[in-house]
């Protein structure tokens, strides 16, 4: 089970790349926080992922908010990851991903951070278009 949160498509590309590759199914969390979705039942020998963008070092307020309130039911695999894209690095996220799954007894397995294309303009400025295609076939290989 995937839990992702994409702003710009690249989490979901991401989310999409794994799941593929995985077999895993993708849960979106911003559909999920609307419907009131809180409880998700896995299956057995299934794996608990969370992809998500960092800002400026930080996970987005509606998964913090997700991850504070979402309960997992059933047996899965014990294998809990975190796959955070970035266009630097991912700063504090993933002492703050472990705590999140940690109030859930859900220890954090694997943490992986992506370097994607920077999609904060404001502060970096755009990228070109030949620098993002780089990215992202670093990007792909990384996945």
């Amino acid at each position: 089970m995937i839990f992702y949160f994409s702003a710009t498509g690249n989490c979901k590309y991401t989310a999409q790349k794994l799941s593929e590759s995985l077999g895993d199914r993708m849960i979106d969390i911003t559909k999920a926080m609307k419907n009131g979705d809180r409880v998700f039942r896995l299956e057995d020998g299934e794996d608990i992922g969370l992809v998500c963008p960092v800002y400026y070092g930080v996970l987005p307020d509606i998964v913090r908010r997700f991850l504070e309130g979402f309960s997992v039911r059933g047996s899965g695999s014990g294998y809990t990851y975190a796959v955070m894209t970035c266009g630097a690095n991912s700063g504090n996220s993933k002492k703050k991903v472990e705590e999140l799954f940690e109030a859930h007894d859900l220890p954090l397995t694997a943490f992986y951070s992506v370097r994607m294309v920077s999609t904060y303009i404001a502060l970096l400025g755009g990228t070109s278009e030949k620098e993002a295609e780089k990215a992202l076939v670093k990007a792909d290989r990384e996945i």
